[in-house]
């Protein structure tokens, strides 16, 4: 066994074939990881039993939040996954795990349901909206990520606000100053409704 560990460790030396890329984190392969071997890497660094050699359940205990869920999600107004420069990952309150690399460890008492996007496990967009805005002061930003999240199908008024709430964030100037738009996109996705319902039935013009 020993000698196995020192062949790997090997391998990972500069100019090896293998690369650390996280803490018990292997690349198997010469050269820089592929945006989805950096976000699998993430996960598996996040989902593993420090007690044991390996991840608990290949990371699906964990789940991706903030601007990588997002850009998952394909929001147009959040780079790609290359550029984003930290993957924040969300995992339960008693995993002992600290930050490492460009992958930060969030915690929360109750993991959220995940949504698979991409083979992926991600919050649901509007915890994964509410993480990222958590991190951001501009606020034009913000208001750009809220018109998306409803524009987009995404999520509803409603399901941003719980999630804003529940992290206390609700206060923060940047977020409250830019609730008008979670309002108007919430008005404007009604009255469109509305206005499909009428021609689908061909009720009367209200």
């Amino acid at each position: 066994q020993r000698a196995q560990t020192a062949g790997r460790l090997g391998r990972c030396r500069p100019g090896g074939p293998w690369r650390q890329l996280l803490p018990q984190v292997l690349l198997l392969h010469p050269g820089p990881p592929s945006d989805e071997e950096r976000v699998r890497a993430a996960l598996l660094y996040a989902g593993r039993d420090p007690g044991a050699h390996g991840p608990v359940g290949g990371g699906r205990e964990a789940r991706l939040i903030g601007l990588a869920a997002l850009a998952l999600h394909r929001f147009s107004c959040v780079p790609p996954l290359p550029g984003v420069p930290r993957i924040d990952v969300l995992v339960a309150r008693q995993r002992r795990l600290r930050d490492a690399g460009d992958v930060s460890i969030h915690r929360a008492r109750e993991l959220p349901r995940p949504q698979d996007v991409h083979g992926l496990p991600c919050a649901p967009v509007a915890r994964a909206l509410a993480d990222a805005v958590a991190e951001l002061d501009d606020l034009d930003t913000v208001r750009v990520l809220f018109a998306e999240a409803l524009r987009g199908g995404h999520c509803d008024a409603s399901a941003v606000l719980r999630e804003l709430e529940a992290g206390g964030l609700l206060e923060r100037p940047s977020i409250r100053r830019a609730l008008d738009v979670l309002r108007a996109e919430d008005r404007a996705m009604a009255e469109q409704r509305l206005y499909t319902m009428v021609r689908t039935h061909r009720l009367p013009d209200p």
